[in-house]
């Protein structure tokens, strides 16, 4: 139960081959189920294809329906569709809705196929809505739900800290999450305010005690089984690879978090934690357990550091339903065409620099990907990945024009969606491959191919946070459990002045987050908003 690292998180978003993860039966490999709409187009696998998955050729373009009716929609279409669908993706429905996609709007919510689980669907007042705006009806406005509050919370970064990363966020399409990024209800951090840390929950309370140890600690001291647990070069946890489908060859990428708690009588709802109590191999376990309210919504904003400068590349967001996490990312471009017409739309003379030639026949290539297989082989394959990878981005060699394309580019959803596809159809990247050097559109050498943005790849890591280590590793009982409680493996609430030290128990909620992290009563913290997780090995 810990802060994951950089690494770790990049990991936890990956390729599945699984069916998509909807609300209803949804469509097995090679159904029918539209990405957004639940009708329509083909898939293949767990990915859509066709144009209409393509942000360069949107859909919804015919006559708008019934305007004046619309106004009573838009707040259903915040709360529940503008994640995925908001103006500059494939499917806008913040802006209005053409008849046709109107009717497949219906049809998907009335199949249970939209929203996407754990996503909560369109109650059967706001259903009725939809159907009476359809019908060209003009039903009464419901004001929308969906702000974030703006009870100040305390930060933990520094003024001065928090302006500059402030300063650095970029604009986002998606109208929640631009508020969320502004709001002063928004926690802040970085790996210095909250250092990585796991907890040790497994030992006598005495000689083997129990207590938060910093990710960097005990190489040295750990059997050989529990050794793979690191990284090679022992100063980070690296649960479950050496190598992940990430940033961890990344040297100028920076991870700023978020986390945004929704408010209940004016006042934020906080994060509920217990103190659970076990026992393994005849040694106690004691384990801090916690449990985000629902509606609350946590992020990343991976930056690249450029010099003494940030610039965004990627916002990820994971929002707590009962039923699980709502998985997103934000991307200024979700496709490999989205940015080639970037370029050319901000350097007309594109043609006549070489650099940018080949950059933009790079993304135009069809035949550059090729297949990736991931596993974890010192942790019984628990995690494993099969698809494809792009060939690494050619050398922007022009700084002002990428940190023109990241800095006035509004960042869109790439929930699904393909950066590459094959000319033949056969392999798909999700992401596209850093460049060795330079300054691009993603850190240097990331690897985000097989990272399709979807809840059934996150959960391929993410579902851990919680296993008993000794589970997965012989001889390692003696270190507890996975980080990431609540499967959230960027937060936890520890004093961080007492992490690492000695003697037993040394978890204590620092105080900067006491008005946030209470423990779990059930009278205040009701089974609405609760659930606590813990996974079956």
């Amino acid at each position: 139960m810990m802060l994951g690292t950089t690494t770790l998180m990049a990991a936890a978003c990956g390729a599945d081959p699984a069916p998509p993860f909807r609300r209803g039966s949804g469509a097995g490999p090679g159904g029918s189920a539209d990405p957004a709409t639940g009708a329509g187009g083909n898939t293949t696998g767990s990915t859509p294809t066709g144009s209409g998955y393509d942000p360069q050729t949107p859909t919804n373009k015919g006559p708008g329906l019934n305007p004046a009716g619309f106004a009573a929609v838009v707040p259903i279409m915040q709360a529940h569709c503008s994640e995925c669908h908001h103006p500059g993706t494939w499917l806008d429905l913040e802006s209005g809705a053409d008849a046709a996609t109107a009717a497949k709007m219906i049809s998907a919510i009335e199949g249970g196929t939209m929203p996407p689980a754990p996503r909560a669907a369109p109650s059967a007042d706001e259903l009725a809505k939809i159907k009476a705006w359809s019908s060209g009806q003009v039903p009464a406005v419901s004001p929308a739900d969906i702000d974030p509050p703006s009870v100040a919370v305390t930060q933990l970064l520094d003024a001065g800290t928090l302006a500059t990363y402030r300063a650095a966020l970029p604009k986002v399409a998606w109208t929640r999450l631009s508020k969320i990024l502004l709001s002063p209800s928004t926690l802040f951090w970085d790996k210095a305010t909250i250092p990585p840390a796991y907890q040790d929950t497994v030992g006598d309370g005495s000689s083997l005690p129990f207590g938060a140890r910093l990710n960097s600690t005990g190489k040295s001291l750990i059997v050989p089984e529990g050794q793979k647990l690191f990284s090679d070069d022992g100063k980070t946890w690296a649960f479950p690879f050496g190598h992940t489908a990430g940033a961890d060859a990344s040297d100028d990428i920076f991870i700023v978090n978020f986390l945004s708690l929704p408010a209940e009588g004016g006042a934020l709802l906080p994060i509920a934690y217990r103190i659970d109590t076990d026992s393994v191999s005849g040694l106690p376990v004691k384990r801090w357990n916690w449990s985000f309210p629902a509606g609350t919504i946590v992020g990343e904003i991976i930056m690249i550091h450029d010099g003494t400068s940030l610039v965004a590349s990627e916002i990820r967001t994971r929002e707590r339903f009962l039923a699980g996490w709502a998985t997103d990312a934000f991307r200024p471009f979700p496709t490999a065409t989205t940015l080639a017409a970037a370029i050319k739309q901000k350097r007309a003379t594109w043609h006549d620099a070489p650099n940018l030639t080949a950059l933009v026949g790079a993304l135009e290539d069809t035949g550059s990907l090729t297949a990736k297989h991931l596993d974890s082989p010192a942790f019984s394959n628990l995690v494993t990945f099969d698809g494809a990878i792009d060939a690494p981005l050619p050398a922007v060699a022009d700084d002002a024009l990428v940190r023109d394309l990241l800095g006035t580019t509004t960042f869109v959803g790439s929930y699904g969606t393909a950066w590459k596809t094959a000319a033949s159809g056969g392999l798909r990247a999700f992401g596209p491959t850093g460049s060795a050097a330079g300054l691009s559109i993603v850190p240097h050498r990331a690897d985000l191919g097989l990272l399709e943005v979807r809840e059934s790849t996150c959960q391929k890591c993410h579902n851990q946070g919680g296993y008993f280590i000794g589970d997965l590793v012989d001889q390692a009982i003696l270190y507890g459990d996975i980080w990431g409680v609540d499967r959230i493996f960027s937060f936890h609430p520890f004093e961080p002045s007492l992490i690492d030290a000695s003697g037993s128990e040394n978890r204590q909620v620092r105080a900067g987050l006491a008005g946030i992290v209470k423990p779990y009563d059930a009278a205040a913290h009701p089974s609405s908003r609760y659930s606590f997780y813990r996974p079956t090995p």
